[in-house]
């Protein structure tokens, strides 16, 4: 059955069967309990030897486990998305090719950038300063060889000022064993630098 909230739909898609054109989509369809049940429908026309419109065929395949699936996925990416954007540090993710896939709001605030899409794309190396590069390029070829590097460096913040950062370099590995993306965590420590001085 049609829910009730869909029927002014109805009338124009059988318009479109009786043009000749197959329609295929998801929808929503309301069993005889009275609950709904998402579907994905193929509807077909049918005409006799000289072209006169007789009906239509209806196929519809009950797709509510994968529109279940669906939606706990997209709540699971969220929360996780809500994690990394919650943390205090830098976080970034890079592909294998070095480049940016994402990075938290600590990362944009810590950079002076007001939208992570500015580095989308972009080689990661080439968002540090000249003298960061070389420690950089160093723990990336260890997470490379599947280990997680760590480092420290120095760097000026957005503002101009001198930044002590314990750094992690993470292989986050493929289907194949093989690096396929890489964590950045950077934690400030210039506090905890301060006080040891």
């Amino acid at each position: 059955l049609i829910p009730q909230h869909l029927m002014h739909i109805h009338g124009g898609a059988i318009d479109n069967l009786k043009l000749g054109r197959s329609r295929r989509r998801e929808t929503v369809r309301q069993r005889k309990d009275g609950t709904c049940v998402d579907v994905a429908m193929t509807a077909t026309p049918m005409f006799d030897a000289i072209g006169t419109y007789l009906g239509y065929s209806l196929i519809l395949r009950d797709i509510t486990d994968r529109k279940i699936a669906e939606r706990r996925l997209r709540e699971a990416e969220a929360f996780s998305r809500n994690v990394l954007e919650s943390s205090g540090d830098a976080i970034l993710v890079l592909g294998a090719d070095g480049k940016v896939e994402f990075l938290n709001r600590s990362c944009c605030r810590l950079l002076g950038i007001t939208m992570a899409a500015t580095l989308i794309g972009v080689p990661w190396q080439s968002a540090l300063p000249k003298n960061a590069h070389a420690d950089f390029l160093q723990a990336l070829g260890e997470a490379r060889g599947q280990e997680v590097s760590r480092y420290t460096a120095c760097y000026r913040s957005a503002r101009g000022a001198p930044r002590w950062f314990d750094i992690l370099v993470s292989p986050v590995h493929g289907e194949d064993g093989q690096p396929a993306r890489f964590v950045v965590l950077a934690r400030d420590t210039t506090e905890a630098k301060a006080q040891q001085e």
